[in-house]
């Protein structure tokens, strides 16, 4: 390497150093101000937990007497924090009525899939398999020929959190593509009898109700057939 060559490779290296030094402040007021805003949102919902007033029926009503330009930005963050989505689907469903909310559900919910992704494989990612890596536990791997049926499944079964199944999956090995459309598409699916529900009760429509009752009592027939499948498909992989 020529002197020349060496100064050049000596001054990228400055200007690499100094563009990191720059970057880190930045981060770490971006990860204060996340911070502040989670615990924010924690700190209000134990507020309200105490003082009995954080009950279905009260979110409900207070999501649906919000108006658009605070009840959408809401719709698209809190569930990501942990908020209940049955919650925020109801009240979706008493403000809009059933086809509008079908069609907040289908972009909302490809938002809180999108981002769940990203932020499960961000820079933490690194952090946490780091930390794994001196355990003896690692993040879950599904095998790809059981990747969509058992993703489907994981989604539908009731049970878990919404936010727990988003951010669990996507610490998965399941490709970007693969995890988008089945967590989202079955997230979706999900929503339609907890939109139905809320669209009845602001309509006071029998039809609608028993309606959204049998989809619901399908839907769970059809999850505890699919959860006996897993455990099926499971104790033949043991024996094997």
């Amino acid at each position: 390497m020529t002197t020349a060559e060496a100064d050049t490779s000596l001054e990228q290296k400055d200007v690499q150093a100094r563009e990191s030094a720059d970057a880190k402040p930045s981060r770490s007021v971006n990860r204060k101000l996340r911070m502040l805003f989670a615990g924010s949102i924690l700190t209000l919902m134990a507020y309200l937990y105490w003082q009995d007033q954080l009950t279905q029926e009260s979110l409900k009503q207070f999501g649906a007497a919000l108006p658009t330009w605070l009840f959408l930005p809401a719709y698209l963050v809190l569930p990501l924090f942990g908020f209940p989505i049955s919650v925020a689907l109801l009240a979706s469903g008493l403000k809009y009525g059933f086809a509008l909310s079908i069609l907040i559900a289908f972009v909302g919910m490809a938002f809180h899939t999108f981002v769940a992704w990203h932020i499960a494989h961000g820079n933490h990612r690194r952090r946490l398999e780091a930390w794994l890596s001196q355990t003896r536990f690692e993040l879950p791997t599904i095998p790809e020929r059981h990747q969509i049926w058992f993703t489907a499944l994981f989604v539908t079964v009731p049970g878990l959190p919404y936010a727990l199944k988003l951010y669990s999956l996507a610490l998965t090995n399941l490709p970007f593509r693969r995890y988008m459309f089945i967590v989202w598409f079955c997230h979706v699916m999900n929503s339609v009898v907890f939109i139905g529900l809320g669209a009845a009760a602001a309509k006071v429509d029998p039809k609608l109700m028993i309606g959204a009752a049998v989809l619901a009592v399908l839907m769970l027939a059809i999850s505890t057939w699919l959860k006996a499948l897993l455990n099926k498909r499971s104790a033949n992989n043991e024996v094997t």
